[in-house]
Formats: structure tokens, sequence, C-alpha cells
């Protein structure tokens, strides 16, 4: 599956610069208070500063603001908090590792099962 933000709700202003933001839907991450988060790899990386250090940042956590919400195929507009995966490392983890993840904003996605979709 394909997501693409295409709006943020809030977040750095470089976040903002670099709309839109498309990637691949990996797969889902149980976390510690829900099981529905996602990994996405993103389709070039986002580019953010951590305490005034340019950062390359190729994949994203994401998850519906409203439980019950799902990120699945042909939702559009949906409103997802959105974290920042600061170690390639936990993309192998059985669980989201909330120490290796920075929440940098919410933004609306839309998520489709073809890419030319996105378009």
């Amino acid at each position: 599956m394909q997501i693409r933000i295409s709006q943020l709700r809030e977040g750095p202003e470089e976040l903002f610069d670099q709309l839109p933001i498309v990637g691949t839907m990996l797969r889902l991450v149980p976390g510690p208070d829900r099981p529905d988060y996602w990994l996405v790899q993103l389709a070039r990386p986002l580019f953010w500063f951590d305490r005034g250090v340019e950062r390359a940042i190729p994949q994203l956590l994401l998850a519906s603001r409203f439980v019950g919400v799902p990120l699945s195929p042909g939702v559009s507009g949906v409103t997802a908090g959105i974290s920042l995966v600061t170690d390639a490392r936990s993309a192998e983890q059985a669980g989201v590792d909330f120490d290796h993840c920075i929440h940098v904003g919410i933004g609306d996605c839309n998520v489709v099962a073809c890419p030319t979709e996105l378009d």
C-alpha cells in the first residue's frame, strides 16, 4: 500500500516545505498503547533539523489520530500522528520502540493499493 501525506496540521516548518510526503506502508507494528502503528518507507528521505544538525529520515511511524479509523486502502483525509524513525534498527523490532521515534506532527493521509493513484 502507498500513503501520501498531503497536508500537515502541525509540525516543524522544514516538513511543510517537503509536502507531499509519499511512501510505502511496510507493516503494522504493535505499540504499548495500540496495535495499529504503520512503519512507512519514504519514497525520498525527509530532512529534519535535530539540535541544529540536518538529518535525513528514510522512515516514518504513523497512527490514525482516532482509534478505530484505519489507515487502509481507499481512505482519504485520515488524520494521523507522524513520528520520525530515528534509528533504522527499529524497523527490525517486533513492536514500537518510542526511544527510536520522535513525534513531530499531525497530517492528513490518503492510502491507496496502487501507487499510480497518488499522482
